[in-house]
């Protein structure tokens, strides 16, 4: 839902459905876990059903504070299997299509921050 809601104004369910039956092969509880999981995303506030049946509209993201930024952030690249990345990349990380990174973030121990030779700011995680 995160790609699509970054892609296009409106999410589709079938789209949704689709491309997990092509990853996961026709199993009859793929039809079922897409309806749950949009279900919880609407209950939750970050997709809004529309009229047209099985068509969804990312809700506006939610702004997190500069606290729960940071362990957003973490928990991503850890989800991801990754050391660092760009901080612009977490934000445009379709995992993250709820929320609105801060442009400054608490540190509270989780990342670290640097500059690459591009001048960009790498996140990464502290082990």
């Amino acid at each position: 839902a995160g790609t699509r809601a970054r892609l296009q104004d409106t999410i589709r369910q079938s789209s949704i459905r689709d491309r997990l039956l092509r990853q996961y092969g026709s199993k009859a509880n793929v039809q079922q876990g897409v309806q749950k999981v949009l279900q919880s995303l609407v209950s939750w506030g970050s997709l809004e059903k529309l009229p047209e049946a099985g068509v969804y509209r990312a809700a506006v993201p939610k702004v997190l504070s500069p606290a729960v930024a940071e362990l957003v952030v973490a928990a991503v690249l850890e989800a991801r299997g990754r050391e660092a990345y760009p901080l612009e990349d977490a934000r445009q990380d379709p995992a993250l299509f709820l929320f609105v990174i801060p442009r400054d973030y608490a540190t509270h121990g989780l990342l670290t921050e640097f500059r690459d030779g591009f001048g960009r700011r790498i996140v990464e995680r502290v082990r």
